[in-house]
């Protein structure tokens, strides 16, 4: 990213600690990873440590879970999910 760019990241965070496909018979990964894509299901105290870690500095928003069910829509937001606004 050039600097004073941002980044807007939506990820779904539905597990207490982050965890692994490796770490899961095939029958916990189908439930617990939403997708079969997803190597891993994050947990709020990895990912933000992620980011940062990337040299992102990083704002965690909650802004989705005040808007309407037609803005959410709209914008393909997920109200679960919150947005990790990340700049360099």
């Amino acid at each position: 990213m050039k600097p004073g760019a941002f980044a807007v990241i939506q990820v779904p965070i539905y597990v207490e600690k982050t965890i692994e496909r490796k770490d899961l018979t095939s029958w916990q990964a189908k439930r617990i990873l939403v997708y079969d894509g997803h190597l891993r299901a994050h947990g709020p105290e990895h990912y933000r440590e992620l980011l940062e870690s990337a040299g992102f500095e990083v704002e965690v928003n909650s802004l989705v879970k005040t808007l309407s069910k037609e803005d959410i829509k709209r914008y393909g937001l997920d109200r679960t999910e919150d947005l990790y606004i990340c700049r360099k």
